[in-house]
C-alpha cells in the first residue's frame, strides 16, 4: 500500500514499476485467452486498485496480438476481497447447487 501511496503521489519509478507489472499481466492473459477462449476475465484484487498497474495491464491488452473476436473483454472490479469471497461462497454453495428443503421439514419421532 506504501507503493501505491508513491505511485499516486507521482513517483516515476514505482509508477513505471506498477504499469510493467500490469504489462506481464496482460501477456500471461494473452496466454489464457487463447488457450481457454474465455467471455470475460477480470481483473481484482488489491491491484486493480493501482491505477499504474491497470493502465499497463489495459494497454498491453489492447495492443494484444489475439485476434479481437477470440479476446473476449477484461473488466477491472473495484469490488472489494471481502465482497469477493462472499459472492463467490454465494455462489459455490448456494446459487449452483439443489437444496433439498425437505430435511428440514421432517419431523424425527
Amino acid at each position: 500500500m506504501e507503493l501505491k501511496r508513491a505511485s499516486e503521489a507521482g513517483d516515476k519509478e514505482v509508477a513505471a514499476t506498477f504499469r510493467n507489472a500490469g504489462m506481464m499481466l496482460s501477456q500471461t492473459i494473452d496466454m489464457i485467452v487463447t488457450l481457454l477462449q474465455p467471455e470475460m476475465i477480470m481483473l481484482a484484487g488489491p491491484m486493480a486498485t493501482v491505477p499504474a498497474y491497470v493502465d499497463g495491464v489495459l494497454d498491453s491488452f489492447k495492443n494484444s496480438a489475439v485476434d479481437d473476436q477470440d479476446r473476449g473483454r477484461l473488466q477491472v472490479s473495484q469490488m472489494s476481497s471481502e465482497e469477493a469471497a462472499r459472492l463467490l461462497a454465494f455462489n459455490e454453495f448456494l446459487a449452483h447447487r439443489d437444496i433439498d428443503l425437505d430435511q428440514f421439514t421432517s419431523v424425527d419421532a
